[in-house]
């Protein structure tokens, strides 16, 4: 999804689990002279997140055109405890219906999978739940694969400098909340070798793309990766 901002000239190329969230309720609050009221992850309802597409990047071309970006593997673990632990997104999912929720355990997977067995089974977890899905997409399903596009990139540790950006871009202070408090994401080095594996395939790609800004990690020793795999 992108915000697009016409009367102000900006738009913002959402990339989930990269501050999406406070970022747009700091938008809001600006365009419409107040802070959203609702529950804090409506905000999605006016601002969904979904893959660009040839007709995003030609609408925006004019305009001054931002992205925040997050270290590949550290956003997939954000999404795992955020979306999987924190929200409990695969109840919903699983609770469709008893047909739904019955094919799930035949096919052994559970409501609240440890970090390595939900990274070990990942599609089939995310063929279940769409938010899931939506959250662990590539980063490039929500830019784009040329960077040169964008006017401005940031990465999570660049918000203070976004945000003053944003207050001279509108005229007005823009200040960032964070809304999305949880448990602690798991570690990589903590996953099973099967699990990193997994990981490293999903985020090879962004990795390729963002190498100016991220390096892949390291892989475990030998040895570890144990404690996450319930």
């Amino acid at each position: 999804m992108v915000v697009v901002l016409k009367e102000q000239g900006l738009a913002y190329f959402i990339v989930p689990k990269s501050a999406g969230t406070s970022i747009c309720h700091a938008l809001h609050a600006a365009i419409t002279g107040e802070r959203f009221d609702g529950d804090v992850q409506d905000i999605h309802t006016y601002y969904p997140t979904y893959p660009v597409g040839p007709e995003d990047f030609a609408t925006c071309r004019p305009l001054w055109k931002f992205a925040v970006l997050r270290d590949p593997v550290k956003r997939l673990l954000s999404a795992y405890q955020n979306r999987v632990i924190d929200h409990g997104d695969l109840d919903e999912a699983f609770g469709v219906s008893l047909r739904t929720r019955f094919g799930a355990w035949r096919r052994g997977l559970s409501l609240r999978p440890g970090a390595s067995a939900f990274f070990e089974r990942h599609d089939a977890y995310a063929r279940y739940s769409r938010l899931v899905r939506q959250h662990t997409l590539p980063i490039h399903r929500y830019i784009g694969s040329d960077l040169s596009y964008f006017d401005a990139l940031y990465t999570m540790a660049d918000l203070p400098k976004l945000a003053a950006d944003l207050s001279a871009r509108l005229g007005q202070e823009i200040a960032f909340e964070r809304f999305n408090e949880g448990g602690r994401p798991p570690a990589f080095q903590d996953l099973s070798p099967a699990a990193q594996r997994k990981v490293r395939e999903l985020t090879v790609g962004d990795y390729d793309l963002l190498s100016r800004y991220f390096a892949p990690p390291a892989a475990a020793p030998e040895g570890r990766g144990g404690p996450l795999r319930a």
